[in-house]
């Protein structure tokens, strides 16, 4: 039997309904999903930095009382709308009984292409790949829904995802491409963990890791968990070193200053780095020497 899902794309108030047809072999009725998914909000300046989806962005999703390494549901930005995967016949009790589930988005858009899974009892552990970029996290632990078993409709609205950034690093003047950067003094995800409860954890130790960007309005932006030294303005001898999975620079900071932005509006402690724009030079490089 054929089973409908419509996602609900929230970003005009006359948001248009989208329907998409998931073959499946079980003997349910159809299930309708109505989930409204707003902007992560944020601008580039800011810790928040992702200001919107873009096509090819994957939302997973766990329903609350069952960790695994594949998601029971995801939701996959085509541009527009929101495509939903089929909802795997295991859980469709747990959608009745239970009323939160867990969200996590990856700048890969692929859990099984970045990290290695492990389930140990209640809990599933993603442990990030050694020879792959690392990318920022969002998730929510507890995003609340409604189940209708009459017309077996799911109503959710996806408006809030958290994240544990503590120092973003802006390179401008970057060409289009999947670029990379790596520090001593960056510390990448090492692991995301998901728990039955109603839990997220992640995990900071992988200094000297490379960390995929995400564009911006001013430059890529390169984004960690935590920063591995004491927070202060002054001359810092750190190294950056930046791929494009082809041609690999390095900056070396030398007698420069590095100023760190301390954002005081924030929850947290919070460093802003801009780096001196991209040269590409071969040959009598200013800032990026080709390696």
């Amino acid at each position: 039997m054929k089973k409908h899902f419509a996602i609900l794309f929230a970003g005009a108030a006359l948001a248009v309904l989208s329907c998409s047809k998931i073959d499946n072999v079980d003997s349910y009725e159809d299930i309708h999903l109505n989930i409204t998914v707003c902007n992560p909000g944020g601008d580039p300046s800011t810790k928040a930095l992702k200001s919107g989806w873009v096509s090819g962005d994957v939302l997973n999703i766990w329903f609350n009382g069952r960790a695994d390494y594949k998601p029971n549901l995801t939701l996959t930005y085509n541009g527009s709308t929101w495509d939903a995967s089929k909802v795997s016949t295991d859980i469709l009790d747990g959608i009745a009984t239970h009323s939160n589930f867990k969200v996590i988005w990856e700048g890969n858009n692929d859990l099984a292409h970045t990290f290695t899974s492990s389930t140990s009892g209640t809990n599933t552990r993603f442990n990030a790949k050694d020879d792959v970029p690392v990318s920022r996290v969002l998730f929510n632990s507890q995003v609340g829904y409604t189940y209708d078993p009459d017309t077996k409709t799911l109503t959710a609205n996806i408006s809030e995802l958290y994240d544990i950034t503590s120092v973003q690093v802006t390179v401008p003047g970057l060409p289009a491409g999947d670029w990379s950067i790596k520090s001593p003094m960056m510390e990448a995800i090492n692991y995301v963990e998901i728990e039955t409860g109603s839990h997220i954890s992640i995990s900071t130790w992988y200094a000297d890791k490379y960390i995929l960007g995400q564009p911006a309005a001013d430059g890529h932006v390169f984004v960690a968990g935590t920063i591995a030294f004491s927070y202060k303005s002054g001359s810092h001898e750190i190294r950056f070193t930046l791929t494009d999975g082809t041609d690999t620079y390095a900056y070396e900071a030398g007698s420069k200053t590095l100023t760190f932005n301390r954002g005081g509006a924030y929850a947290y402690p919070f460093v802003a780095i801009k780096l001196p724009a991209f040269d590409g030079e071969d040959s009598a490089p200013v800032y990026w020497i080709k390696q």
